[in-house]
């Protein structure tokens, strides 16, 4: 039975030959084996794609926990520069903003304009008075929704789920 099989089954309510198994790896863990770099992995949806199937390979998973739901086409294309250091790499974004990804670690991203909201806390957060903004909070996008600081040309607010999560999901379906 493969893995495939293996899930199907399961979510029937149907026993497998085993029970199917699945990880949601860290972005440190597909930064440092999926043969990639940090950008790469967090901002080109095929690399990350690719990364998810080595490292499922490597492990014998049965199925990929889908935790990057992919990016824009051309996204780097926003960015100014791109360095790197013993610590990790550092993106420079045409608005200002910076993003450092450690070797080893989620990215952390500056907006270049400190008066841009930050992050919702929830010792801060009032959904009563705040829910209203919550798209315009860096917490929201970035680590919630998309996985990315903003969306260049994006009209609206609202999900960007349909185009950018076909490449990872039609990608992935031919495992």
């Amino acid at each position: 039975m493969n893995g495939r099989e293996r899930i199907a089954l399961t979510m029937r309510h149907r026993e497998p030959d085993r029970v199917p198994v699945m990880c949601q790896l860290s972005i440190g863990h597909y930064n440092l084996n999926g043969g990639y770099k940090p950008h790469e992995i967090w901002y080109e949806t095929e690399a990350f794609v690719d990364a998810s199937v080595k490292l499922a390979r490597r492990y014998s998973f049965d199925g990929i926990m889908v935790v990057l739901t992919g990016r824009p086409p051309n996204y780097l294309d926003n960015a100014v520069s791109l360095k790197e250091d013993g610590e990790g790499q550092t993106i420079i974004w045409r608005n200002g903003d910076r993003t450092f990804l450690p070797w080893d670690d989620m990215p952390h991203h500056y907006p270049a304009d400190t008066a841009k909201p930050t992050r919702a806390d929830f010792a801060t957060f009032d959904p009563d008075r705040d829910f209203a903004d919550v798209e315009d909070r860096l917490g929201y996008l970035w680590n919630v929704l998309f996985h990315i600081q903003e969306v260049p040309g994006k009209p609206d607010r609202g999900l960007l789920v349909p185009a950018v999560s076909q490449t990872t999901f039609s990608v992935l379906s031919t495992w």
